[in-house]
């Protein structure tokens, strides 16, 4: 998607040159056809905008909605180790701050130590990435990296504060079970 709009945003800026030349050269004739591509770029741009907006605002409800009783195992990546969690009581304890998930301003910061969050509902595979502000200790970012994740592909959902969240992942990742 993001590919497609910055090809026809190009199309649109090259085509607008061509008819700001024109218009240079031959004020009398303004081809108003030429413009129109300028146009449909700034409509499917803001488009584009109001698609990813949706989409993270309807994956930050799905992730919101996820209760422990739908997750029989729970797995927890950092640093190249993996913990399966399967005590629902931990799972809870894990999903529970990330129910307060909302938009937070960004403040130049960046996500920092991330856990992945794994896990399987019914046929869907679901995995996230948290990671806590490089700025406020008590700020965690939540990337869906989607069902397959690749490098580069994760769209951050939101945030939450938790001044105790990085204590208590690594005490279930301690204790997994």
């Amino acid at each position: 998607m993001v590919g497609f709009i910055v090809g026809f945003l190009f199309f649109g800026f090259v085509s607008a040159l061509g008819g700001v030349w024109q218009a240079r050269t031959n004020p009398k004739t303004l081809n108003p056809k030429v413009f129109l591509p300028v146009i449909l770029a700034v409509l499917s741009l803001l488009g584009g905008f109001a698609t990813r907006r949706y989409d993270v605002n309807r994956l930050r409800e799905e992730f919101q909605k996820l209760t422990a009783a739908q997750i029989n195992s729970l797995e927890l990546a950092r640093g190249g180790q993996t913990f399966t969690v399967t005590n629902s009581v931990r799972i809870a304890s894990v999903l529970h701050p990330l129910q307060s998930l909302k938009l937070i301003p960004g403040h130049h910061s960046s996500p920092t130590n991330p856990v992945t969050l794994r896990f399987q509902i019914g046929e869907g595979r679901y995995s996230y990435e948290i990671g806590k502000d490089s700025e406020q200790p008590s700020e965690f970012w939540v990337h869906w990296q989607g069902p397959a994740p690749a490098e580069g592909s994760a769209i951050e959902i939101g945030r939450f504060k938790s001044p105790d969240y990085e204590k208590l992942v690594n005490e279930v990742m301690l204790n997994a079970k």
